[in-house]
């Protein structure tokens, strides 16, 4: 089954890996946080970032869309404008790449085999403030 990611406005027709899609959050310290001189822990909380990590591979009918993410994912950019699943809707926001890894299954007709490529997507600022009740 096709699934489409949308990234920077472009929809890449791929297909997510079965089970590997993983979303993920961090809660953000300020500069406030620490155990006091009582023993007592006092957080400082700046935030909520949701991240999604996946696997994804080229769909037979659609090579050129792989090809197309991979080089994408790569470009040498601060951040991607992604949109992903979250609960029983999707979230939307900015996001770096780091680095990324894709696996050659060798040449069939001529043409490279690619699988298994992992992206992991990181916010670049946090979603969700302390005093907000939805994402």
């Amino acid at each position: 089954m096709i699934t489409p990611i949308t990234m920077d406005g472009i929809t890449y027709r791929v297909r997510l890996v079965y089970d590997s899609m993983v979303l993920s959050f961090e809660l953000l310290e300020g500069p406030n946080e620490g155990t006091m001189l009582s023993g007592y822990h006092e957080r400082d909380l700046q935030g909520t970032k949701y991240g999604h990590s996946m696997k994804v591979e080229p769909d037979p009918a659609f090579p050129e869309d792989f090809d197309a993410f991979f080089h994408d994912l790569s470009a040498p950019v601060n951040s991607h404008h992604v949109e992903l699943p979250y609960g029983q809707g999707t979230i939307t926001y900015d996001a770096e790449i780091q680095d990324g890894e894709v696996t050659s299954g060798g040449k069939l007709l001529g043409k490279n085999r690619w699988h298994g490529l992992t992206v992991n997507y990181i916010p670049i600022e946090p979603q969700r403030e302390p005093e907000d009740d939805e994402p």
